[in-house]
């Protein structure tokens, strides 16, 4: 259930300049008070957002406890009820047209995110009849991924998955709950009255080895869905992607060079559209192709579940696409709106 509280920034009373959360410790230990001014929403258990003024606000004295005795319920408020939503429309619902569901039983959602400080891609195929999840995700810095199977929680409140390696061995373990978009940029108004849009497209829990219990953050969210048949295309692309990713991270020319198809394009902002023809080409004016892949943007990417529109699949900002295992352009922007782009 989600609870919405409509406050007022705290000024705190009798605390002699202390930033707000230590401040308000210390008034209410002190019997200080808290005075009302700007008004923001808090979203309980997450991340205040931020003040329009950059100005930290000023304290100043009237003890008050009352005040403190409202101060300690807001805190408790906030820690007590985290914006925890229900899975509801993994798939179009018979008749709705408007909300996030997918848009057939057999397609898988694709989630991406970060366990700890890793990012990561996950696939997920949910039978609602058999209440059965099956998938798998990957890590950006790793060639093979960890299979992936569980169960929808009661009322689609949250997943609990069980992850194991090729060799079939238990790995780790996922507790996963679906909450809402919260922060800068989402307006609270609008999440509710949209809810449906929102209801399994982002997760938050986590995840623990089995051989260890101890608890590593996670947060996802649904960036897209792939049918069976681009599920089948994007295998050997996945695999060219990491190979690509590989080579150019190690400036290995030739192994660069063998994961393309030829002719091989590339598309670059004045420069324009150039084909090269053979492995021979790209080894000679590696330099001029490799500048295209941002080290900054290349080393996070997740080379494992990327987006697949038929038998094309695209990565890294829609940069690199890919073909058959192969990768057959490379773009400065999106290779969309680029002379490379084989529809």
């Amino acid at each position: 259930m989600r609870f919405l509280l409509t406050m007022r920034w705290m000024r705190l009373g009798g605390c002699g300049g202390h930033r707000l959360f230590g401040g308000l410790w210390r008034c209410l230990t002190q019997g200080g008070g808290v005075t009302l001014g700007r008004k923001f929403i808090v979203r309980p258990n997450a991340s205040m957002p931020k003040s329009t003024d950059s100005r930290t606000p000023k304290i100043f004295a009237q003890p008050t406890y009352l005040g403190s005795l409202l101060g300690m319920f807001l805190l408790s408020m906030l820690y007590a009820f985290p914006a925890y939503s229900q899975c509801v429309h993994w798939y179009h619902a018979a008749g709705e047209k408007f909300n996030n569901g997918l848009d057939g039983p057999s397609n898988l959602r694709i989630f991406s995110g970060n366990v700890g400080n890793q990012q990561i891609r996950m696939s997920l195929h949910y039978d609602v009849a058999a209440n059965s999840i099956d998938g798998f995700y990957g890590y950006n810095n790793q060639p093979g991924t960890l299979t992936i199977h569980g169960k929808m929680r009661s009322s689609g409140a949250g997943m609990d998955l069980v992850e194991r390696d090729a060799q079939g061995k238990t790995t780790g373990y996922f507790s996963l709950l679906f909450t809402y978009p919260t922060g800068p940029g989402y307006d609270a108004a609008g999440v509710q009255k949209h809810v449906s849009d929102y209801d399994c497209s982002y997760v938050t829990g986590t995840w623990h080895s089995a051989s260890d219990s101890h608890p590593i953050k996670v947060k996802l969210y649904s960036s897209g869905e792939q049918t069976p048949a681009e599920q089948q295309a994007r295998e050997s692309n996945d695999e060219a992607a990491y190979k690509v990713q590989k080579a150019l991270l190690s400036n290995d020319r030739k192994e660069f060079a063998s994961a393309l198809k030829y002719p091989f394009c590339t598309s670059r902002y004045r420069v324009g559209v150039t084909w090269w023809k053979s492995p021979h080409d790209v080894i000679a004016h590696y330099k001029q192709i490799a500048i295209l892949a941002d080290p900054l943007s290349l080393r996070p990417a997740v080379p494992h579940a990327i987006e697949t529109v038929g038998k094309l699949s695209y990565w890294i900002g829609d940069t690199m696409e890919f073909e058959n295992g192969k990768m057959q352009a490379m773009c400065d922007a999106s290779c969309f709106h680029s002379e490379c782009y084989h529809p």
